[in-house]
């Protein structure tokens, strides 16, 4: 059985708050001790080890920016004021993404019909040491930067 998880901030997370999604929680929890987000937005629950031990074959990795008129945090960073700013902060994290998953071979954009294919075929088949990538799909949540 594989698992998909249909919704992660991933992008944001990371600007953000410099979270490693390679990392496993135990030190993304250990990194953010103390943190003063950690109140408002939780805990990290997710990393390679822990989407590895449960199949998380994809992952539905959002584009999201916050309109600064919901700003309420001075970390809260990732905000835009027009439709212009939210376009540019959109194509930043596709951008991220991208960088992210050329340099991290044990992620993989998920772009058509075939690259998913080929992702569920290869972790229909992992067995022993061979790892398939997690697949990320990228969804936007809000359309202000179309």
């Amino acid at each position: 059985m594989l698992v998909v998880d249909a919704h992660e901030d991933l992008a944001w997370n990371m600007l953000t708050f410099g979270r490693d999604y390679r990392r496993s929680v135990k030190e993304t929890r250990a990194r953010e001790a103390g943190a003063p987000w950690i109140p408002h937005v939780g805990h990290s629950l997710l990393g390679l080890p822990e989407w590895r031990a449960g199949r998380v074959a994809l992952v539905f990795a959002t584009l999201f920016a916050t309109p600064a008129r919901r700003r309420k945090h001075a970390w809260d960073v990732v905000c835009y004021e027009d439709e212009a700013q939210a376009e540019r902060l959109y194509r930043q994290q596709m951008d991220l993404y991208r960088r992210w998953t050329e340099e991290n071979p044990a992620f993989q954009l998920v772009t058509n019909g075939e690259q998913l294919a080929h992702l569920l075929h290869a972790w229909q088949g992992a067995q022993g040491e061979a790892e398939p990538p997690i697949g990320l799909v990228l969804l936007m949540e809000g359309a202000e930067g179309v």
